[in-house]
């Protein structure tokens, strides 16, 4: 096996995964600018390789094995380490709220540009509901007659 070359205390091999990562950066600078984000799919067919690494840095990040260099990069342009926030049922209900004070219902599209997340919550409302494994506590079934009157014309 032949010999890496050292440059300044760097092997080839992380000169290699420098530039790797740096022409993957560029890759992405030019993906935000297009949409607007970072959040790339590993499931996106024009972009499967950077969808990868960007799952990889996230992952690095979670681990602690990024360089202090690339988080900053990564960070100023908008990069989100977490890419599902956790978001509860008391702000999926506010944000019902709010959607039923502008367009005066409920029926919040799973496919529409709006807030298709706020859609499947509702989905999944509905759908608990019919199973019967919708449970609320007091303080939530009130919440829900305050929204509507009554708790079957909630949405559900």
């Amino acid at each position: 096996m032949p010999k890496t070359k050292k440059k300044k205390g760097i092997s080839r091999r992380q000169q290699m995964e420098g530039r790797r990562w740096k022409d993957q950066y560029e890759k992405l600078l030019k993906f935000k600018d297009e949409h607007d984000h970072c959040n790339v799919s590993t499931y996106d067919k024009n972009n499967k390789e950077l969808g990868n690494w960007v799952k990889s840095q996230r992952y690095l990040y979670k681990n602690g094995k990024l360089s202090a260099e690339q988080i900053n990069c990564l960070q100023g342009i908008g990069f989100e380490w977490v890419r599902h926030k956790q978001v509860s049922w008391d702000e999926r209900f506010q944000q019902l709220k709010q959607y039923k004070d502008k367009n005066g219902h409920c029926n919040v599209s799973t496919y529409g540009k709006v807030n298709p997340k706020l859609g499947k919550w509702v989905d999944n409302q509905r759908q608990s509901y019919k199973k019967e494994s919708f449970h609320l506590n007091k303080s939530n079934i009130l919440r829900v007659l305050d929204l509507n009157g009554n708790y079957r014309n909630m949405c559900l």
